[in-house]
């Protein structure tokens, strides 16, 4: 999703350094946030300078499925679904074959969606998947949701925290990320970490998060859990990453087929959602 600004930004660079340009994308995709329009203006160039440059990738090569042996085979019906979603042909016969599949889920309200999406993200045994939410509203309440059943399970504390301006809780056990590049820490935007402590200055201890490694050691109390790989001042801005939500997505009519979840670790920076 590249803007015409940035787009124009970036060009200029590579026509200063004599470099050749691709663009790859979807002009079926939402639109960038500033101008946007970029794939359509640079296919219209090149249809008029040199149409052999603009290329259209029209084969559906990476779906796949388990069948009832067990046997990993090509899913030609999802390709195809696929492909109606991005042309927005048919939308209510594309649902009904999704429900069939069992790739959507209804539920009767909100409140019901939420706790369902909050449960399998406490719990799912899956790697690192995110869930996505339309406002920060509901990012704010799937997060609470999520983390308690963290914390009732014992994986997070809740007793020695740092609480943000936002009233939201942070303690061992707790997935955070950064938000600020910091050479001297040798920490990047986006950096994903799990508190493992609490100092006295109410500084945050962790390591770098691996997938399936986001929870309290074995044998450690949230509160004694051991202080490794480095500290986060109260003043380091901070994210919580996207709980895990295995496949199939949960929905509602009218509803997000899934939540995005985010808090700020840092008093003095807004809260904002990490990409899905």
């Amino acid at each position: 999703m590249l803007d015409q600004d940035t787009a124009r930004a970036l060009l200029v660079v590579a026509d200063e350094c004599q470099a050749r340009l691709a663009l790859l994308g979807d002009r079926h995709q939402l639109a960038a946030v500033g101008r946007g329009g970029v794939l359509d203006l640079a296919a219209a160039a090149a249809d008029r300078v040199d149409p052999g440059a603009c290329l259209n990738l029209e084969s559906v090569r990476v779906f796949i499925r388990t069948n009832a042996d067990g046997v990993t085979v090509r899913d030609d019906e999802y390709a195809a679904l696929t492909l109606a979603m991005r042309r927005g042909n048919d939308s209510g016969a594309v649902f009904d074959a999704l429900l069939a599949r069992n790739q959507i889920r209804l539920h009767t309200d909100t409140e019901a969606l939420r706790d369902a999406l909050a449960e399998v993200a406490a719990n799912s045994p899956s790697a690192d998947v995110a869930l996505v939410a339309n406002t920060l509203e509901q990012v704010d309440a799937l997060n609470a949701a999520v983390r308690a059943r963290l914390v009732a399970a014992g994986r997070v504390d809740n007793t020695n925290v740092v609480t943000i301006r936002t009233g939201q809780r942070i303690g061992a056990g707790d997935r955070i990320a950064t938000r600020r590049n910091d050479r001297d820490l040798d920490v990047a935007n986006r950096d994903t970490w799990t508190v493992t402590a609490i100092d006295g200055r109410s500084g945050l201890h962790v390591t770098p998060y691996t997938a399936g490694g986001g929870d309290v050691p074995a044998g450690e109390s949230p509160q004694r859990a051991p202080r490794t790989s480095g500290c986060c001042p109260p003043t380091t801005s901070a994210t919580t990453s996207s709980w895990p939500t295995p496949p199939p997505c949960t929905a509602s009519r009218g509803l997000p087929s899934a939540p995005r979840t985010c808090c700020s670790a840092s008093p003095t920076a807004p809260p904002r959602p990490t990409s899905a």
